[in-house]
């Protein structure tokens, strides 16, 4: 692989007239629907996002005539920010005291996992530096692939490395628990339709998306589309003011096109190319998955948390996912799910400000 991630942009050599780039987004979004039907037949994690992403990634390598819907952005990802905020409330710190060793080792463990799989990316893959860097950290898809692009780094390889560490993740804790311990993923994600929020719900859900869009890009916070709406959500919701996350659908919504814009952006990569990638994204994760061990380890053996628990709350797999097994192993799922809110959230915070400290040390 050579210093810039290849990847021919089809767009770009022969331009597209604004009505049949319409028609060529449209064609993505229902490729993109069909996948995450499938991906949600098979249970796969985070089926509107991968699912998606998959199916139009597929469709671009194999022709078809479609277009990343980038139009559709600016209007889905607030919605990502504030139902990411939902997942705060009063409950989530109610005891926050017995978490203070894995909460403190948390920006510990991203350092760890992100120089350890920066320097795969950088030395052995030999990704570009921005690439490798928003490539390697801990943290959510959907936030990392903003401010990695914003940087100037490749969106398709980023999108697909995070995509491919959590389906890795996900498998490999759910395989590894149900053959050692007998425990299945179950339970079934709550369903928040639009009738069962009240005018006022809607009022303050809109209003943190709305803010926090407007508001972040000024205070010029990273990602500031998906921060500014999160934050504000986060507070809404710890407040007590609203305690209800966005309509469901609209959720679903929003991944499909985060997931049908990365996939259609491999329009004109080759198959090879695509394997490559995810041969490279397969070993990273391996790699992040033995820090995160060793971390679970240490915490385990200095407080009463249980190894299971301990691993679960570093596993830097879908939240959701996560806080669904720790359910079924009756582990502590608030606590599991405030360690990865609160990784993600360290990773939206910490990752912009290391990449512009550290940029001209990155090698």
């Amino acid at each position: 692989m050579t210093e810039a991630v290849p990847g021919p942009d089809t767009e770009k050599s022969s331009p597209v007239s604004p009505g049949r780039t319409w028609l060529r987004s449209a064609a993505a979004l229902l490729i993109g629907v069909a996948g995450a039907l499938v991906a949600r037949q098979v249970m796969m994690p985070m089926p509107w996002l991968l699912g998606a992403m998959i199916a139009t990634m597929v469709a671009s390598v194999a022709g078809a005539p479609i277009s990343a819907p980038v139009a559709l952005r600016p209007l889905f990802v607030p919605v990502l920010g504030v139902m990411l905020g939902s997942g705060f409330s009063t409950a989530v710190f109610a005891n926050a005291g017995s978490w203070l060793l894995t909460l403190a080792l948390m920006p510990v463990y991203i350092t760890c996992t992100g120089v350890v799989a920066y320097v795969y990316l950088r030395k052995v893959a030999r990704y570009d530096r921005v690439t490798a860097f928003f490539s390697a950290m801990p943290g959510g898809i959907n936030e990392l692939l903003h401010m990695g692009e914003d940087a100037g780094g490749d969106g398709r390889v980023i999108g697909l490395s995070h995509a491919t560490r959590i389906l890795i993740v996900v498998l490999t804790v759910v395989l590894s628990y149900g053959f050692f311990l007998d425990v299945q993923v179950g339970g079934q994600r709550s369903f928040t339709s639009f009738s069962s929020l009240a005018l006022s719900d809607v009022g303050w859900l809109l209003t943190c998306g709305v803010v926090g869009a407007v508001v972040a890009p000024r205070l010029r916070l990273p990602a500031a589309l998906l921060t500014g709406p999160l934050i504000c959500s986060a507070i809404a919701h710890t407040a007590g003011v609203v305690e209800v996350p966005p309509p469901t659908i609209l959720s679903w919504a929003a991944q499909l096109v985060i997931g049908a814009i990365v996939g259609a952006r491999f329009v004109g990569v080759s198959v090879a190319e695509i394997f490559r990638y995810l041969a490279v994204g397969i070993v990273a994760t391996m790699l992040i998955l033995v820090v995160s061990v060793i971390f679970a380890g240490i915490v385990s053996m200095f407080s009463p948390t249980e190894m299971a628990q301990s691993f679960l709350a570093f596993s830097p797999g879908g939240a959701t996912e996560m806080s669904l097994l720790a359910l079924a192993m009756g582990q502590d799922m608030v606590f599991i799910s405030f360690a990865h809110i609160a990784r993600v959230a360290m990773v939206v915070a910490l990752t912009p400000i290391g990449f512009r400290l550290f940029r001209r040390f990155l090698a």
